[in-house]
């Protein structure tokens, strides 16, 4: 059942002519008293005459831009209400004219029997670019910029530029005197994060992207050199690890940008929700390089946990594994796409303060609550919980297949090493994966009642200050599965491998060198369980276990 509107009940072709004209008068009726009551709201709040009787202004802060103000508006409620926000008095830079909006909206300036309120484009400007610090903004009386004339006797922002920069009262001069943040972008004075934190964690990225990056590219050389060191099922190793050195590329870039042109595009922070322009081009490719290659490092993990459980549980051969090739790539490259487009379209991109770059971050808009448990902190936790159940499920068959071979009176040495080196490289994962996690969820739960650099524990008594080591240590053990990617790798037959490379390369090589990729003769799952079970396809036609 569809309920009709107004409009649809006054013309419907079943009304008749004396409904239709008693909803005529009584939307007339309507329209005039609205019309009157916003009217004399409006002249009340603007058109005020102080007929001579400027007062001081009462708020302090607001001295240093104007000192007269009309008796009249000292016991309106608006006054009220901009006591309520005392922390954009107190130097919030959220905005350049945001205290001198503020001061002038609420003790307006009084100038013999003229009072001058802001123009509107200033208003429109604040409530704009403070929204996201506070929410309150759009109940303040204030902020409903309707209410402000386009032009005629109105401060407009040139006025203004010249009261702030004249009476030296810029938005962050009050708090640099008392505290270590920047006064530019981003964030100035609401910053969370002091100036030795921020350069302590530039260098501390740099620092270990460097080392993975490093690390990541040895594994890639060893595989162009060597292509049979890597057959599957551990193939998903140098995807991983082609992955976490595009990963650096992301925050190559940033560093090397710098953070106020990634985060800050014309002088504004970038936000959840933010509108996106031509500005915002190196912030939306240092978000889409990290976002895209952390997810698909993390889906070519869990890859590789599903090589291990096939080989093992299921007995299959590497030559039937290597045939759900096409299936890994699609799955592994497709899926962080179709995110970071989805992410990028519904704009929950935001500036990381600490770090310099953009990604999910949590900020004061509850979407960013949402897009960081749902696209980060979820998708890492379920490719977690998915990768391990497979683990503990091949190390039970491995565990029978160990047993049977010493049985039999064969030798376990070789199984016992691949043993060892899965077993690594599992943990070298799992617990990084674990503090990642855990370090976002701390995002997410304390982020709200987070300490500003400018803010004292008077300020906010229940405020604590944001731990800079818990982020430190998200973004090391982000990088340290890359770095430790090379596990793989870290054997004699690499260093040989490289040998025979340059010798290659120098004409000196013999012409019977031995192959020094992996050996046939290593026992994997299937060999062990079933030596001569598996045919030349590659299908498994032994018995189980």
């Amino acid at each position: 059942m569809r309920f009709l509107t107004l409009k649809e009940l006054a013309f419907h072709e079943e009304a008749s002519d004396d409904r239709r004209a008693l909803l005529g008068v009584f939307a007339s009726i309507a329209y005039v008293y609205f019309y009157w009551w916003n009217s004399k709201w409006r002249r009340n709040f603007l058109e005020a005459q102080s007929s001579g009787n400027c007062v001081d202004v009462p708020f302090d802060d607001c001295k240093g831009f104007h000192n007269k103000t009309t008796s009249l508006n000292s016991s309106d409620q608006v006054t009220t209400d901009v006591l309520s926000l005392r922390a954009l008095y107190t130097g919030v830079n959220c905005s350049f004219f945001s205290q001198f909006f503020i001061c002038a909206a609420a003790y307006p300036i009084c100038i013999g029997e003229t009072v001058r309120y802001p123009c509107r484009d200033m208003c429109i400007q604040v409530r704009e670019e403070c929204s996201t610090f506070s929410p309150l903004l759009n109940t303040v009386k204030i902020f409903q910029c309707s209410i402000y004339a386009v032009g005629g006797r109105c401060i407009t922002k040139e006025e203004a530029t010249i009261s702030i920069m004249g009476g030296n009262r810029s938005p962050t001069s009050q708090a640099t005197s008392s505290s270590n943040f920047s006064n530019t972008c981003p964030l100035g004075d609401s910053a969370y994060f002091s100036d030795d934190a921020k350069d302590f964690a530039k260098g501390w990225l740099a620092t270990w992207t460097t080392v993975c990056f490093i690390s990541t590219m040895l594994t890639i050389l060893t595989f162009l050199i060597d292509r049979s060191r890597f057959d599957y099922p551990w193939r998903p190793i140098v995807y991983l690890a082609i992955c976490y050195n595009v990963h650096c590329f992301g925050y190559y870039l940033s560093l090397f940008i710098g953070s106020d042109t990634v985060t800050c595009p014309n002088n504004r922070i970038v936000r959840t929700r933010s509108p996106w322009s031509w500005e915002h081009t190196p912030c939306i490719l240092v978000f889409m390089i990290l976002y895209y290659t952390m997810m698909a490092f993390t889906l070519w993990w869990l890859v590789l946990t599903f090589n291990w459980f096939l080989a093992t549980a299921l007995k299959w051969s590497n030559e039937a594994i290597a045939r759900l090739a096409p299936f890994y790539h699609g799955l592994a490259w497709s899926f962080p796409l179709l995110m970071t487009i989805i992410i990028l379209a519904t704009r929950l991109v935001s500036a990381d303060e600490l770090l310099g770059t953009c990604f999910i971050v949590r900020d004061s808009r509850d979407a960013s609550f949402v897009a960081l448990l749902l696209t980060v902190i979820i998708p890492l936790c379920l490719i977690l919980f998915s990768g391990c159940v497979l683990i503990v499920i091949g190390f039970v068959d491995v565990l029978k297949i160990r047993s049977f071979v010493k049985q039999s009176g064969r030798e376990t040495g070789d199984l016992e090493k691949l043993m060892i080196r899965i077993g690594v490289f599992v943990v070298i994962y799992i617990v990084p994966a674990l503090i990642v996690i855990s370090a976002y969820i701390y995002e997410v739960d304390t982020r709200p009642n987070w300490k500003r650099v400018s803010q004292t524990d008077q300020n906010c008594s229940d405020c604590s200050d944001p731990n800079v080591g818990i982020f430190m240590a998200r973004v090391f053990f982000l990088l340290i599965v890359g770095i430790l990617s090379g596990v793989w790798i870290w054997s004699k037959k690499t260093v040989e491998t490289w040998k025979k490379f340059f010798k290659r390369l120098t004409n000196n090589s013999s012409k019977h060198e031995p192959n020094y990729g992996i050996e046939s003769r290593h026992y994997s799952a299937t060999e062990v369980a079933r030596p001569s079970s598996v045919n030349s396809t590659g299908k498994d036609h032994g018995a189980h276990l």
